[in-house]
């Protein structure tokens, strides 16, 4: 077995299969996966051939971080619920402990706003995330293992425009900004739905596979 980086599961798939995001360690067998990273094995017959004695047909899930299912062309609405059952599980595995903080700074004290403010001048890297309608920014800090939610739309009521809000985070070295959600496939993006903080960290993972 082997350790891997920017990873959140293993994937046990001989021969062809619908493509999956690089986000996951794609295997032939056994020997390949991480075993620190829960595992699917995709196919009646593999899953029957690894798992040996521990394979039912009516339990999906026979072991400790092991799963199984079909392939799409044996049962593809099987195949279909299980990998997003299996995304929900790898992304909660992973990304459980990750806080998020939403920054009402309108709450701040003058000290916690002065704080704040010396936080993200840091040369600490981070990830940032805007939404599609500019309305809301989120912040990875990987060091820190926290995602910031800061909405432009209160920073521009208070006065400070959007654009000027994003010039002066840019003009941060440390702080990188996603340029598309596109590593993202269909299944991901359903299973983050409204966990949006989720995505400035996955694109941080891919960027370190």
């Amino acid at each position: 077995m082997k350790k891997t980086t920017g990873k959140i599961g293993n994937v046990i798939l001989s021969g062809s299969g619908k493509r999956l995001p690089k986000i996951f360690n794609i295997c032939k067998t056994m020997g390949d996966i991480d075993g620190s990273l829960p595992t699917i094995i995709i196919g009646l017959q593999e899953s029957k051939a690894i798992l040996g004695r521990h394979f039912s047909i009516l339990n999906k899930r026979p072991k400790n971080k092991m799963w199984w299912t079909y392939k799409n062309t044996e049962r593809n609405y099987e195949y279909e619920e299980d990998m997003k059952d299996f995304y929900r599980h790898c992304l909660q595995n992973k990304l459980g402990k990750i806080q998020y903080r939403y920054v009402d700074f309108t709450r701040y004290k003058y000290s916690k706003m002065k704080s704040f403010i010396a936080y993200m001048r840091s040369k600490k890297n981070k990830v940032c995330f805007i939404t599609r309608d500019r309305n809301f920014v989120f912040i990875y800090v990987p060091t820190d293992s926290i995602v910031l939610g800061l909405s432009l739309n209160l920073l521009e009521y208070c006065g400070i425009p959007k654009d000027k809000s994003l010039r002066r985070l840019k003009s941060n070295e440390s702080n990188t900004f996603m340029k598309d959600t596109a590593f993202l496939d269909g299944t991901m993006r359903e299973v983050i739905g409204n966990d949006t903080h989720y995505i400035p960290v996955l694109s941080y993972l891919f960027s370190t596979e």
